[in-house]
């Protein structure tokens, strides 16, 4: 079976505000929906967040979550540096090949998303 779309994916961020802007200015992705609640509603634990909602086109939304009572985030110890690092889009799509696969093209030039956007997906 082959899915028709995702619905969305989230991550964390550090701040909801520039995450939303950052994507809007460079990847030209419209702000769609923001959430605030003081507790988690799966749970009802008090736990203030903010989810915001972009989207990506074609049916697709990337969302990411404000945590503002919880430590910084930091880079995952378990996931090699080269897994995780900050890239931005690239302008032109690069078919994975042997001899592409095993490097990256970066980002040709573009700025790469705030240090506020996280790089672990949340489960939504």
């Amino acid at each position: 079976m082959k899915i028709d779309r995702i619905h969305h994916v989230a991550y964390r961020c550090n701040d909801a505000k520039e995450t939303v802007l950052w994507y809007g200015k460079m990847l030209n992705m419209d702000f769609v929906l923001a959430i605030a609640e003081n507790e988690v509603p799966s749970t009802k634990e008090p736990d203030p967040y903010m989810h915001v909602f972009l989207d990506a086109g074609h049916g697709n939304v990337l969302a990411f979550f404000e945590l503002p009572t919880r430590a910084p985030m930091g880079r995952d110890p378990n996931t090699p540096s080269w897994v995780s690092r900050r890239t931005g889009p690239t302008r032109k799509a690069v078919r994975a090949t042997p001899s592409t696969s095993a490097r990256s093209s970066g980002c040709g030039g573009c700025s790469s998303p705030p240090a506020a956007a996280a790089r672990t997906p949340t489960a939504t």
